[in-house]
């Protein structure tokens, strides 16, 4: 009853036992915390609450929000967490806990929400209205009818980026057999919807927010709910998707090679959301159609923090700058370091002389602070190319030679 092989539920963190609110209602990862919201009902207070990997309690945040629930899903960008109680989403810093950005809504509440970060906009609904994607001005961008026999009663949307079939905006809905907690999936451009899997789950279990994560175990790519229960009590179950490779891609990802030639393919990690301090593996298989045999190649990264590292994280630029790369001339590999001095949509591309794109670096939200790129030129031939920076009003241009 499920497209997908895994869904094993791995853990759960009973919110309830850790709290003393009226009802939990959405969840979100980010900065290697669980956070979860707290409604405190006609007269308590609504909160937000900063879970550890292992499920404890380590911080408790008041909410922006004054209805008895407050808000009902969560996403992030990677520097606010956004959840909406009103005709807003409304942003808090997530390190400082406050209200950073407001973005119209044309919900109220904006019950599920999830967001995208190539294309920089979220994806809205309130239960069974229309799915909604909007940009940072609150502008309806798409407008997805839900209703008829397959209407849902959603509750929570999640953002899976690396859905090999591209459906990466994830349904959460009070629909299913046996248990509310259905899970669907959505693909943005054709708007196909896909049931996905009614979650295991205890009997009277009704489906809040979640989210999806590469973040919590490192190996794995996991989808985590709210599941609302008067008994035993809300809780946020965890449910493996898949192993998690969103660290890791190889171009190409298939050629063709005349006999007695050869190829080459370049490996490119993506440290981002990985933990410091683990080791991710990973087997490649390289298989010829011709000889109907396949190479079995290991790979494996660990990723390691420096103090010099930590140190130019934490400060803030004044001014942004582009800096030319080293080396230059290179062969194949080159460091490209720039520098934002606020937050904003930052995308790094790579053109050759012809103006045509080769690489894109970065296309993604980043914090203000200090960066460093490494850029590999193997699939490349030798000549000038450019790398061009476009980071809010800032949009800088630096040349480098590839040289083999």
């Amino acid at each position: 009853d499920h497209l997908d092989d895994e869904w094993d539920q791995l853990s759960t963190i009973d919110v309830s036992q850790q709290t003393s609110d009226y009802l939990i209602l959405g969840c979100e990862f980010a900065a290697e915390h669980w956070w979860v919201t707290g409604g405190g009902g006609p007269n308590g207070e609504n909160r937000i609450y900063k879970f550890d990997l292992n499920g404890n309690l380590v911080a408790t945040l008041s909410q922006p929000a004054v209805s008895p629930f407050g808000w009902f899903d969560m996403a992030c960008d990677g520097i606010n967490l956004y959840g909406s109680d009103d005709h807003n989403l409304t942003g808090i810093n997530l390190q400082t806990g406050q209200v950073a950005v407001t973005i119209p809504s044309p919900l109220y509440p904006t019950r599920a929400i999830a967001y995208d970060p190539v294309s920089d906009h979220f994806w809205v609904a309130d239960y069974t209205s229309d799915l909604y994607e909007l940009n940072r001005q609150g502008d309806i961008l798409q407008q997805v009818a839900n209703e008829g026999p397959n209407e849902l009663a959603i509750t929570g949307f999640a953002w899976n980026p690396v859905d090999p079939n591209g459906y990466k905006l994830f349904i959460f809905s009070q629909n299913g057999a046996g248990t509310l907690t259905k899970v669907s999936r959505m693909h943005p451009v054709s708007h196909d919807i896909q049931m996905v899997i009614n979650l295991p789950a205890s009997n009277g279990d009704k489906a809040g927010g979640c989210t999806i994560t590469g973040g919590w175990n490192s190996t794995l790519l996991v989808f985590a709910g709210i599941l609302q229960n008067a008994n035993p009590g809300d809780r946020l179950g965890i449910y493996e998707m898949t192993f998690n490779t969103m660290w890791i891609s190889v171009t190409p990802s298939q050629a063709v090679i005349p006999g007695g030639n050869s190829g080459e393919v370049s490996i490119h990690f993506n440290t981002t959301d990985l933990r410091s301090d683990f080791t991710y593996r990973v087997n490649l298989t390289v298989h010829s159609n011709v000889l109907d045999s396949s190479i079995v190649l290991p790979v494996a990264l660990t990723v390691e923090v420096s103090a010099a590292d930590d140190e130019a994280a934490s400060v803030i630029p004044a001014e942004y700058a582009l800096y030319q790369n080293y080396p230059n001339p290179f062969n194949p590999l080159t460091t490209i370091r720039y520098d934002l001095k606020a937050a904003g949509h930052t995308k790094v591309i790579v053109y050759n002389v012809m103006g045509q794109e080769v690489a894109t670096l970065v296309n993604e939200l980043q914090p203000a602070g200090v960066y460093k790129l490494h850029f590999d030129g193997s699939t490349l031939g030798s000549g000038v190319y450019f790398y061009r920076i476009e980071s809010g009003n800032f949009v800088r241009t630096s040349k480098m030679i590839l040289m083999k």
